[in-house]
C-alpha cells in the first residue's frame, strides 16, 4: 500500500490570468510585468504602490453572495476539478484544506465605510470576514463530505494546509483533498504593512542588497492531492509527490523571524529527512523571499544551517506575483510544480545585487535541468514556518500509520462574569507592563494555557511541542479597531501593534513565545467545530512522530459586531442575549510525553458534513461510537455546543431521541454563546470516570463527533 500524497491536478488565478501556465511564463521573466498602481480603492497614503491584482476570475460577484477572496478562489478551484468525477463514497473521504491570512474582508470594510457615511446599520457583508465560509463554499461546490477547515497563520497559511491535509491522506484518513489557498487586497493589509513600513516603494527584490519590502499581491490557487494508490487505481496522471513536510515555531517574536533562521532551517531539514532525501539530493530550492531585510537574511541563513556551502540554487517569486499572503504556500506549490514538469529552475526576479551579508545569491536567471526535488517554503507572522518537498519519484512510498492513543494531562480555562471575561484578572502573575502589549484574546489563550501546563512533568522536547488553536472569529477587537481607525482618519494614523495583533495566530503565537514551543502552531477556524479541528490536527501530528505533545485550545471573544449581526436575523433568536467569551486548553500528548498520570484520554474525533435527515446522522453516529469501541450504551453524557437556531434545535433532538442516551448536556447554558464553547466539554467532565461524547454541528454543514474517556 502506497499512501504517499501525490499531486495530480492544480489551478491558479493571479495577476498573470487565470491559468498555471500563464503563471509559470511570468514567473520565469518570459511575460511581461503584470503589476498595476493600487486602484481597488482610494488610499491618500498608499496609492503610489504597485499591486499584482488578479486577472481572470470565472465567477462574477452578483448580488454580494461571495467575496473578492472567493471569486478569486472558486476560479482556481474550478480549473483543478475540471474533468475529474468523484463517486459518493469517495467524496466521503474528501477534505478541504484552505488557507488564508484575512478571507474576505474587502467587503466588511466597504459595509463598515458605507454605514459610516450613510449612518446606516447593514451588516450582512459581516459574513465575509469568516475565514472559514471560503473552504466551506469549495466544499459545498466540488461535494466534498469530508473534513473541511480554514487554516490562517498568515503568509504560512496554505503551508499548514498542505501539511495537515498530507498527513490526513498519509494515515489513511482521507481518499483526496483539495488544498486551497487564497487572499485578495484589503485596506487592511495595504495599510498594516504599510504601518510596519515594509512595502516596497517601487518592486519588491527578494534577497537583493538594496532590497526595500514587499508588493503585495492577489491569488487563489488549488492543488488535488490523493493517495499514491489511488491515482494509480484511477488511472490519475501523477504530476508531483509530497514527499515531505514539516511546520515548526521560531516562539521568538510576534512578527520578526529568528535572525538565524532557527525554525525555517528545521522546518526545512525535518522536510527533507522525512522525504528520506539528503541535502545534497534537492534539486532547487522555492524560497519564501519576501524582499524585506530581515526575513531574507534569516531565510538565508537557514538555507545555509540546512545545506552548508553546497546551497542548491534557489529563487523568489514575490516579484513575479507580489506577496500573496495566505496563498503564499499553494502558490509556491504550483510553481514547483511546474518546475518539475518542465525540468526548469525559475529566477529570483528582481535581483541584481550581491548582499554580502546574505552571502548568497539567488538564480538570477531561468536555466533547464533535470529537476527531481524541490524544497519550499513558506514563513509567517509569529515564525511560524512550513517546508514540503515535492518530488518527481519519492525515494520510498508511504505506508499507513498506526495511530497513537492520545491522552489528557492537564486543562485550563478562563473565569467569565456576566458572559465578558474580566482582564484584570488574567495571567496574574504576569507584569502589568509586560501585558499591556497584548490584546485580550491573546490573554485569554495563554492564561488558559498556562494553566492546562502547570505542574506537569512534561518530558517532550520543545522543539516536538506545539500549540494549536481553533477560534471561530480570532482576533476581532483589534481588526476591527484597526480597520475602523483606517476609515475614521482616512489611513492619517495607523496602528500597527493593532494590526499585528489582528492575525488569527496571535494567540497561538504567543503561547509558543511564552512557553517556548517550537514544534507545530496553528490557528485553525471552522465556527462550531473550530476546537476540534485543532484537536484532530495535533492529533495528525502526534500520529506522524512530528509532535510528541501539544497545547490544543480553543478562545473566541464577545464581539459587538457578530452579536449585532447574529440579533438582526430572527433565525439566531436562541442566542440573542447569551454571547460570552471563552477560552479552554488541554495539555494533550503521547503517553511518554508527560510524567504524570493522564486526566483523560481520547477516543475518537470525526469531521464530516452533517447528513440531513436527524434519524441517519444518529445511525452514523452509532456506527463510529462502535468502530471505535465505545458503544453508544457506554456513553455517560453527551455535550452540544452553543445551539444557535430552532433548527438546530430539532435537529438535535432527533439525534438524541434516535440515540437513545439518557442525557444531553448544552455548554452554552453555562458557558453561553461562543465559537469556541465546544472545548468546555473535557473540563466539565473531569472528576467522574466514564465515556463521554460530544456531537457538535456547524451552522455551515459540517460536524464533528467527539468521544473521550475521563480516566
Amino acid at each position: 500500500m502506497d499512501l504517499t500524497p501525490t499531486a495530480v491536478s492544480y489551478g491558479l488565478c493571479s495577476c498573470a490570468g487565470g491559468s498555471a501556465a500563464a503563471a509559470w511564463s511570468l514567473a520565469a521573466g518570459k511575460a511581461p510585468d503584470a503589476f498595476d498602481f493600487l486602484n481597488l480603492f482610494e488610499s491618500p497614503r498608499h496609492a503610489s504602490k504597485k499591486i499584482g491584482m488578479a486577472r481572470g476570475a470565472k465567477f462574477p460577484r452578483a448580488a454580494r453572495k461571495i467575496s473578492r477572496c472567493a471569486d478569486i478562489m472558486l476560479s482556481a478551484v474550478s480549473d483543478a476539478m475540471a474533468g475529474f468525477d468523484f463517486n459518493a463514497e469517495e467524496l466521503s473521504g474528501f477534505g478541504v484544506f484552505f488557507g488564508t491570512s484575512i478571507g474576505g474582508v474587502f467587503e466588511t470594510e466597504n459595509a463598515l465605510l458605507e454605514n459610516m457615511k450613510s449612518g446606516g446599520r447593514d451588516l450582512r457583508a459581516l459574513k465575509f470576514y469568516e475565514c472559514s465560509t471560503i473552504a466551506e463554499l469549495v466544499a459545498k461546490r466540488i461535494g466534498a463530505k469530508g473534513p473541511c477547515m480554514t487554516f490562517s497563520t498568515a503568509c504560512s497559511s496554505s503551508g499548514l494546509a498542505f501539511a495537515a491535509a498530507c498527513d490526513a491522506i498519509s494515515q489513511g484518513g482521507l481518499k483526496a483533498a483539495l488544498v486551497c489557498g487564497a487572499d485578495a487586497i484589503s485596506r487592511i493589509t495595504v495599510n498594516g504593512f504599510g504601518s510596519l513600513m515594509l512595502l516596497s516603494k517601487d518592486r519588491a527584490k527578494p534577497f537583493d542588497k538594496n532590497r526595500d519590502g514587499i508588493n503585495l499581491g492577489e491569488a487563489g490557487g488549488a492543488v488535488l492531492l490523493v493517495s499514491k494508490d489511488f491515482a494509480k487505481q484511477r488511472n490519475f496522471e501523477i504530476l508531483a509527490e509530497i514527499s515531505g513536510w514539516a511546520c515548526t515555531s521560531d516562539a521568538h517574536h510576534a512578527t520578526a523571524p529568528h535572525p538565524d533562521g532557527e525554525g525555517a532551517a528545521r522546518a526545512m531539514s525535518d522536510a527533507v529527512s522525512m522525504a528520506r532525501l539528503a541535502p545534497s539530493d534537492i534539486s532547487c530550492v522555492n524560497s519564501h523571499g519576501t524582499g524585506t531585510q530581515g526575513n531574507d537574511l534569516s531565510e538565508g541563513r537557514a538555507l545555509k544551517a540546512v545545506f552548508g556551502e553546497n546551497v542548491p540554487p534557489f529563487f523568489s517569486v514575490k516579484r513575479a506575483f507580489g506577496h500573496t499572503l495566505g496563498a503564499s504556500g499553494v502558490v509556491n506549490a504550483i510553481i514547483a510544480i511546474e518546475a518539475l514538469k518542465r525540468n526548469e529552475i525559475a529566477p529570483s526576479l528582481g535581483f541584481e545585487n550581491f548582499d554580502e551579508e546574505i552571502g548568497l545569491a539567488p538564480q538570477s536567471v531561468p536555466e533547464k535541468r533535470e529537476v527531481k526535488n524541490i524544497l519550499s517554503s513558506s514563513l509567517g507572522f509569529g515564525g511560524n514556518n512550513a517546508s514540503m518537498v515535492l518530488s518527481k519519484n519519492s525515494s520510498g512510498k508511504v505506508a499507513p500509520v498506526r495511530q497513537k492513543d492520545l491522552f489528557v494531562f492537564g486543562a485550563g480555562s478562563v473565569e467569565t462574569k456576566g458572559g465578558a471575561c474580566e482582564a484584570a484578572a488574567l495571567l496574574s502573575g504576569v507584569p502589568a507592563l509586560k501585558k499591556r502589549k497584548w490584546a485580550k484574546l491573546q490573554q485569554m489563550a495563554l492564561d488558559a494555557s498556562l494553566k492546562a501546563a502547570a505542574g506537569l512533568g512534561i518530558s517532550a522536547l520543545e522543539e516536538k511541542t506545539g500549540v494549536v488553536f481553533g477560534t471561530g472569529l480570532g482576533m476581532t477587537a483589534e481588526t476591527s479597531r484597526f480597520i475602523i481607525n483606517t476609515l475614521e482618519k482616512n489611513e492619517a494614523e495607523p496602528l500597527p501593534t493593532a494590526f499585528t495583533n489582528s492575525v488569527h495566530n496571535a494567540a497561538p503565537s504567543l503561547v509558543s513565545l511564552n512557553c517556548k514551543y517550537r514544534g507545530l502552531n496553528s490557528a485553525v477556524t471552522a465556527k462550531e467545530i473550530s476546537f476540534e479541528c485543532a484537536l484532530w490536527q495535533a492529533w495528525l501530528a502526534v500520529n506522524s512522530g512530528a509532535l510528541d505533545a501539544s497545547i490544543v485550545g480553543a478562545c473566541d471573544e464577545r464581539s459587538g459586531y457578530a452579536e449585532s449581526y447574529m440579533k438582526s436575523f430572527a433565525r439566531f433568536s436562541k442566542v440573542r442575549e447569551n454571547f460570552s467569551d471563552f477560552a479552554a486548553a488541554y495539555f494533550v500528548g503521547a503517553e511518554s510525553s508527560c510524567s504524570n498520570r493522564p486526566l483523560a484520554k481520547i477516543v475518537l474525533v470525526d469531521i464530516a458534513r452533517r447528513m440531513p435527515d436527524a434519524s441517519a446522522e444518529a445511525g452514523r453516529l452509532k456506527r463510529l461510537s462502535e468502530n471505535c469501541g465505545a458503544d453508544v450504551s457506554r456513553i455517560k453524557k453527551l455535550y452540544v455546543p452553543c445551539v444557535c437556531n430552532a433548527w438546530q434545535e430539532n435537529f438535535l433532538e432527533g439525534i438524541e431521541r434516535n440515540l437513545g442516551l439518557g442525557g444531553v448536556e448544552d455548554l452554552s447554558q453555562k458557558y453561553g454563546a461562543n465559537y469556541s464553547v465546544s472545548a468546555a466539554a473535557m473540563i466539565e467532565s473531569l472528576g467522574e470516570p466514564g465515556i463521554y461524547a460530544q456531537y457538535s454541528p456547524a451552522s455551515a454543514g459540517s460536524c464533528a463527533f467527539t468521544v473521550f474517556e475521563i480516566l
